[in-house]
């Protein structure tokens, strides 16, 4: 698996699986951060997670958080971090500080999407707001 996305809202999830996928890359997705958690665990391959802010049990904040400390505790080099959201109240330079690559607001762009998952996938991108 090459990129996750975490999206609890299911139309959300499969829009995004369906147009990251179309990316060609292998794409999975999960709903929650426990479930990204449990994921990134079995397949340490992951270069590129895609989150929701908001997400049901927890923020996109909490993975940053949470998966940090995971690849540390097992010696793995970190993967990068997208943010999209229809509805935080944080700027997006808040986002982007708090370790995340990218902050896409709601409704995605998605050929601006594509732009910088192929430019991060190439090994190009630097960090910035997508707004």
């Amino acid at each position: 698996m090459d990129i996750l996305i975490i999206e609890d809202d299911l139309d959300c999830n499969e829009i995004m699986y369906e147009v990251v996928r179309s990316f060609g890359f292998d794409v999975g997705t999960v709903f929650s951060v426990q479930e990204a958690i449990d994921c990134i665990k079995r397949h340490p391959e992951v270069k590129l997670v895609i989150s929701d802010f908001f997400l049901g049990d927890a923020t996109g904040f909490d993975f940053m958080l949470a998966a940090k400390q995971h690849k540390s505790d097992v010696g793995q080099a970190l993967f990068g971090v997208f943010i999209v959201s229809g509805h935080t109240n944080m700027s997006s330079d808040a986002i982007l500080k708090a370790g995340a690559l990218r902050f896409f607001p709601k409704p995605v762009d998605f050929e601006r999407l594509r732009s910088a998952v192929m430019s991060f996938m190439g090994g190009k991108m630097g960090t910035g707001s997508e707004n």
